[in-house]
């Protein structure tokens, strides 16, 4: 009798340690590809996470988080080491940013060239990008025009030339698009200002 209940229980037991042991191994390999993935994200390079980011489908939801993307895109160009067919990409995704009129004025071989004579010059003066902000989301201001929502806000980036450092400040003109996502219309220089950072 004994030795029937001790059969039964290992029968029964047998089928509960190999569940739990698929489990320990499956858990087990979760963890370690998990790892894995993690660190391969973590050894991107600001130009490949900017790459890879899909604007079709998670475009920035505000004025502000526009023109702040457009500065990280630009932080990037002037402070990471990158090649001309990678500041072409950069150039691109700037421009998914951009509003159809500015596209027209701007098409991408005309925005590129501009943007190559900028990025070499920038290179040979051994400037620095020493950073960038814009002004606080409660001190964008708003209106709507013919139908139309606008938007414009001030960022301000910094740069070490021979001469010392020195900001400029641009205000940026978004407009709603069909798709009631926010676009750069234009920007221009304006005087420099204390702006309220978040």
């Amino acid at each position: 009798m004994s030795s029937k209940k001790n059969t039964k229980m290992a029968t029964v037991g047998m089928p509960i340690f190999l569940v739990v042991l698929s489990l320990a191994l499956i858990g087990g390999y979760w963890y370690i590809d998990k790892n894995a993935e993690n660190t391969k994200v973590e050894n991107l390079t600001e130009t490949e996470v900017l790459l890879s980011k899909d604007l079709d489908n998670f475009y920035p939801s505000t004025p502000r988080s526009v023109v702040l993307f457009f500065g990280r895109i630009m932080q990037c160009v002037y402070t990471q080491d990158i090649t001309e067919e990678e500041l072409r990409a950069l150039g691109e995704l700037q421009q998914k940013l951009f509003d159809v009129e500015l596209l027209v004025i701007n098409p991408i071989d005309t925005f590129y060239q501009s943007a190559l004579i900028e990025w070499q010059t920038f290179k040979e003066n051994k400037n620095v990008f020493a950073g960038y902000q814009a002004d606080r989301a409660s001190n964008v201001k708003t209106w709507k025009k013919d139908g139309a929502e606008y938007a414009s806000l001030v960022m301000y980036y910094s740069l070490r030339t021979d001469a010392g450092v020195g900001a400029n400040y641009n205000e940026f003109i978004l407009r709603k698009d069909e798709q009631n996502k926010w676009k750069i219309l234009g920007w221009r220089e304006t005087t420099p200002q204390e702006l309220e950072m978040e």
